[in-house]
């Protein structure tokens, strides 16, 4: 699809005028993304269109920078190798010129955020209904030691993990992403 279908579907996830203004330019700045990824289709419709209802949800009137940083987050942060590169496309031609520097920090001040704008997506993610699912990739279950000694939960959760798939065995074998 070009900048215009993205912009038409988009249109119909989005009840906030101030919001769809910027649909054209969100719009053309995820088609540069999806044409630069290293790896084909790894991004796709799904992410832009997660794009487009977080920030729907999460606007009272008009984008702010912080908010259009968590959304990229969010949606476009499977590949922390290009996550920058999303990040920077954004911001620069989306309308924002503000520095990421400053709006990192100011993320990384919130309580919840425990220091580190992962923890924060995790701790929001956590609590939105409306959420994508939740995926976090690491080895020897260092994710999950950090999730359950944070403040993220009220009770201890109930936590299940493992497979019996062969090709699921081995780290090489669990993210090839």
């Amino acid at each position: 699809p070009g900048v215009d279908d993205l912009k038409i579907t988009a249109e119909k996830i989005v009840n906030k005028d101030l919001l769809k203004s910027r649909l054209s330019n969100l719009a053309q700045c995820y088609l540069n993304i999806y044409k630069r990824q290293k790896r084909m289709d790894f991004y796709g419709l799904r992410d832009f269109y997660h794009f487009v209802k977080f920030l729907n949800r999460s606007t009272e009137q008009d984008v702010t920078p912080e908010i259009l940083y968590k959304a990229i987050c969010r949606n476009f942060g499977g590949r922390p190798e290009e996550l920058q590169e999303a990040i920077s496309e954004f911001m620069q031609n989306a309308g924002f010129g503000v520095e990421v520097n400053e709006i990192e920090a100011k993320l990384k001040a919130l309580p919840e955020s425990e220091g580190s704008i992962s923890m924060l997506n995790v701790a929001e993610n956590l609590k939105d209904k409306d959420a994508r699912h939740l995926l976090i990739f690491t080895e020897n279950n260092a994710a999950l030691q950090i999730l359950l000694r944070s403040s993220f939960f009220e009770e201890r959760p109930l936590v299940l993990f493992g497979t019996d798939f062969s090709a699921d065995q081995t780290a090489l074998q669990t993210y090839p992403n």
